[in-house]
């Protein structure tokens, strides 16, 4: 692996789990340890950029996440911050290079997952100057179902994966 990208900690900050920014941040410590600790870095040091997900928006209502989730969320980098520089890795504070969406306010919209696309792409050639060697493509419904019989989220749409045909054809005429 040349370089492994972990976005985490908006789900830990469920009420639910009862664990605060600190302790999601620890477990990410733990994260980071197993992950370099890991036999597949070849013969070079292990490369990990960790990312700080976007706040979780103030429309958020939903009685699964708790009603601090969002509070957390806004403390979440000033703990991941220093627990990626004590591991050695690149860290990217994700609140404002991203948007949510305006469905649940804690998962990327369309636009917000472009964004973070074409953030992260600047950010990976700092951080490995060899060719593309895998990307990673993200999909999210961006809504809940439309149809009453069926429960929880939407699909990936049409228009989703003409996008990934198209990014990919080009990935592949640059990289071989």
């Amino acid at each position: 692996i040349d370089l492994l990208i972990i976005m985490l900690g908006t789900n830990d900050t469920k009420d639910r789990f009862g664990l605060s920014p600190a302790c999601i941040a620890a477990g990410m410590g733990r994260l980071l340890n197993k992950a370099k600790a890991t036999p597949c870095w070849g013969t070079h040091a292990p490369n990990i950029l960790v990312i700080c997900p976007p706040h979780i928006g103030d429309g958020l209502n939903d009685r699964c996440m708790g009603v601090t989730c969002a509070e957390k969320s806004r403390e979440l980098a000033e703990y991941y911050a220093p627990v990626a520089k004590n591991q050695g890795c690149a860290f990217l504070d994700a609140e404002g290079i991203a948007e949510f969406n305006k469905v649940d306010f804690m998962h990327l919209s369309r636009k917000g997952h472009a964004q973070l696309a074409e953030k992260l792409a600047e950010l990976a050639e700092g951080l490995d100057g060899a060719k593309d060697a895998a990307l990673l493509y993200v999909f999210d419904s961006n809504s809940y179902s439309t149809m009453k019989h069926l429960k929880g989220y939407g699909w990936i749409k049409h228009d989703q994966v003409q996008w990934y045909l198209a990014e990919s054809q080009k990935y592949t005429e640059a990289n071989g």
